[in-house]
């Protein structure tokens, strides 16, 4: 299992869960969906502990130059 530390830039309540961006380095952020009834806020410190073979990557948006 790996583990991250990392500190909750954003959050969207999403009904039946709770969508949090979490930075775990700098320009290095995660999605991680969680639990409604233990929401975290913005600028709490946390730790993500996950299975690799539980999560997949997206590329970042590349910017257009016009």
């Amino acid at each position: 299992m790996n583990r991250l530390q990392g500190v909750v830039r954003a959050r969207a309540f999403l009904g039946n869960l709770v969508d949090y961006r979490v930075e775990v380095a700098a320009g290095v952020v995660l999605r991680v969906q969680g639990d409604p009834h233990a929401p975290l806020a913005v600028g709490d410190a946390v730790e993500a502990a996950f299975q690799p073979h539980s999560t997949w990557s997206v590329p970042a948006r590349e910017e257009r130059v016009r």
